[in-house]
């Protein structure tokens, strides 16, 4: 079975294991030396990837180096501006052989660099008969016998090519999630080196949001700033100006695929305007987001009054389950308080008619129904109702909760809350109100990648 794996850059601390690994691998008149391996992490630091467990052990790593061309002489030497990778070892620690690790390994690799390393136009490699298939598996095509002597068996030369335009590449990653099952999924689609969404027509992004068919699907463009990333929004219907999940997604695809070191901030720009920030936060991820605190409405007329008759005919809920109302500003969202017995009777109903949401007027976009307590023993429960995005109930929601931080904390008299977004998903939430932004943490779930091919 595969092992829950993390993926970084190895540092010059674990040559020595690295090494080690490589002298268990490799027959003597086949393995690097030390020497060798500090050589190449030294001078292509970049391209010497290390794959750790949960306990931070190092499982295994790829490293190459980059040539003019792919012969004996030139792979002793690292040429910065050679358009060829050359692999030079692909090593998997022996307790963790025969378990998927060195395909996993190699393929984040290959997938690292389509998306991160733009002058590199081919990655090629050498292999000994037996393992041509292993290579074939993960993209590679056999070029035939090497010329290059290197030990006593005889060698096959093996390349991938990336001279044709680089695909999008995407990751499905569930945010407010420690599990299969949980959390709020996220298609992350990157976008090549040197493109930027304007490289591509919005009707494409709404289509390739449309096929993903999550709640959301976010596109990232580099930027010329290290650590820097613009972002667009997309709803299967439409593009949305701030999503907290997407953006942790996001983040957890850049810090997990080592494209932005985890010591270092995340800064995105949004295609809206806004400017977020998320750093690594030791297996979770910590975000900030505009913080939205909601404004309290009167039920008894005006647009608390419509609030309070859509809760009634959408949820069912009488006025005396309500505790308080409140907007966002420009009444996006309502925000409607409810007593915790009365929160938890909405769960119980077997199907929701939104159409009244629909039609409303105001809020403009959604509802956010919650509560005091909840599941888990957090500070509050929530469930958000977006049908004019084509999203009927988001399942964990990061920009609600940059709403419903200052909501509960003002009741409260606390900065740091923990929520619960009770929707069939399901999703802690960390939250702390800062000034004016809200700092929002969560775990993340990785479910599968690929490449866009259309």
């Amino acid at each position: 079975m595969l092992p829950s794996l993390t993926y970084k850059l190895l540092p010059s601390s674990d040559i020595p294991l690295a090494s080690s690994i490589e002298a268990a691998g490799y027959p003597a008149d086949e393995a690097a030396s030390p020497a060798s391996l500090s050589y190449r992490q030294e001078k292509a630091p970049q391209f010497f990837q290390g794959a750790y467990s949960d306990a931070g052990e190092l499982v295994g790593y790829v490293c190459s180096t980059l040539c003019s061309e792919f012969t004996h002489d030139a792979l002793d030497v690292h040429d910065p501006a050679g358009p060829i990778l050359a692999i030079h070892s692909v090593c998997v620690a022996e307790q963790y052989r025969r378990r998927g690790v060195a395909t996993a390994m190699l393929r984040h690799f290959v997938r690292r660099v389509v998306s991160s390393q733009p002058t590199v136009s081919r990655i090629s490699l050498m292999a000994k008969m037996h393992l041509i298939p292993f290579y074939r598996s993960c993209g590679f095509e056999c070029r035939g016998l090497s010329p290059i002597v290197h030990g006593q068996d005889p060698w096959f030369d093996l390349s991938m090519s990336l001279a044709p335009p680089r695909r999008p590449a995407f990751s499905v990653v569930s945010a407010f999630a420690s599990k299969l099952g949980e959390g709020n999924p996220a298609a992350v689609v990157l976008l090549p080196p040197g493109k930027r969404h304007a490289d591509y027509p919005d009707a494409w992004l709404q289509a390739q949001a449309a096929e993903f068919n999550l709640s959301e699907t976010v596109f990232v463009a580099g930027t010329d700033a290290p650590a820097a990333f613009e972002l667009a929004y997309f709803s299967p219907t439409t593009e949305v100006g701030l999503c907290g999940h997407a953006t942790l997604a996001s983040a957890a695809v850049l810090f997990g695929d080592g494209l932005v070191d985890r010591s270092a901030a995340i800064s995105f720009q949004t295609r809206a305007g806004h400017r977020l920030e998320a750093r690594w936060d030791g297996g979770a991820i910590e975000m900030q987001l505009p913080l939205n605190p909601p404004s309290e409405l009167d039920g008894g007329g005006g647009e608390g009054a419509e609030l309070l008759g859509l809760v009634r005919s959408v949820f069912g809920i009488a006025p005396e389950g309500v505790v308080r109302l409140a907007a966002t500003q420009g009444n996006q969202h309502g925000v409607v308080e409810l007593t915790r017995e009365s929160f938890e009777a909405v769960a119980r109903v077997g199907s929701l008619d939104l159409s009244p949401l629909l039609a409303a007027s105001a809020p403009e976009l959604g509802v956010i129904l919650c509560c005091e307590g909840g599941e888990r023993g957090v500070h509050f429960s929530s469930r958000f109702f977006v049908p004019k995005l084509g999203i009927p109930e988001d399942p964990v929601t990061g920009s609600a909760h940059a709403v419903l931080a200052p909501f509960f904390g003002a009741k409260l008299g606390k900065t740091k809350l923990k929520g619960f977004q009770a929707s069939d998903r399901g999703g802690e939430v960390g939250v702390e109100v800062a000034g004016d932004v809200c700092k929002i943490t969560g775990s993340f779930f990785a479910t599968s990648t690929g490449t866009i091919v259309t």
